[in-house]
């Protein structure tokens, strides 16, 4: 099977047909079905599984990236129920790959060996625009590469080891000099500006609709960053409000990123646990 085809498999779509009341049988295709028979697999459970440390081992992508981080750091370290995190998030011209808040705001950009570097230099100036502490992921054989590359900078470098722990190279230090009025407003949304706006004692637009970006922005630019970005940040993590962190955590180790994202129910997450359960 051509290895790129497990780029796409884990994501949230299978988590969504897991948990969907018309469920009728697995949602991935014979031949994955077959493979995971060759390991040995007999139920839908034991072959994700399987085909997740097979991907760990052989072919690690970004979803086993993201994942991990999401496992070591948001469950690991901190909790759904007082951090929030953020998957393929829009900052200016970019997407970070994951993004954890919790009091402070940390975006993690992966690079896996299957990456290169060329669009990093960009990725990083339009990051450090929103948020205050960047810092790369990388497997072991980037790290000589990026620490010859950022080690005297503020970034951080983070190492995925071949054991699937994560190592420090070097933590990030806090920029606040280079966040952007603009980058802040656009990563909010329509309500979320006008939250920020009253909470710090500004003067909501009343004007038409048409107007009202325009009228927000031109605010929201005069309120000093000391003052924005905290509150930003703190507008941006309610975000993970109607989490259900129970439901997120009983869900087996390479379901969970998805299954925070979709902010998956209790319920579902019955559904998903009962049809891990059949056979393939």
């Amino acid at each position: 099977m051509y290895m790129g085809a497990f780029n796409s498999f884990f994501s949230r779509k299978l988590v969504r047909s897991l948990a969907d009341l018309d469920f009728s049988q697995p949602v991935f295709g014979e031949e994955y079905i077959n493979l995971m028979l060759s390991m040995g697999c007999h139920t839908v459970g034991d072959g994700l599984a399987k085909l997740y440390s097979f991907l760990c081992k052989y072919h690690r992508n970004e979803y086993v990236y993201k994942n991990e981080l999401f496992n070591k750091i948001l469950l690991g370290i901190h909790s759904p129920r007082t951090s929030t995190a953020f998957e393929e998030f829009a900052i200016a011209s970019s997407i970070a790959d994951f993004i954890v808040l919790n009091g402070s705001a940390s975006v993690y950009e992966v690079k896996t060996d299957l990456d290169n570097f060329q669009r990093l230099e960009a990725q990083v100036i339009d990051y450090y625009s929103a948020f205050d502490r960047v810092t790369i992921v990388c497997g072991p054989k980037s790290i000589d590469a990026l620490m010859n590359r950022y080690g005297d900078s503020p970034l951080g470098i983070l190492e995925l080891t071949d054991r699937k722990t994560l190592h420090w190279c070097k933590k990030p230090d806090s920029v606040v000099d280079r966040l952007n009025h603009l980058s802040l407003f656009n990563m909010l949304r329509k309500a979320e500006r006008g939250v920020v706006l009253e909470e710090l004692e500004v003067k909501v637009p009343n004007v038409a609709p048409v107007f009202y970006a325009k009228e927000s922005f031109d605010r929201f630019s005069i309120i000093p960053m000391s003052e924005l970005y905290p509150k930003c940040l703190e507008v941006l993590k309610r975000r993970g409000d109607d989490v259900d962190a129970e439901a997120v955590c009983s869900l087996p180790r390479e379901l969970k990123l998805p299954g925070y994202c979709i902010r998956i129910t209790a319920e579902q997450a019955a559904r998903v646990t009962e049809r891990l359960s059949y056979p393939l």
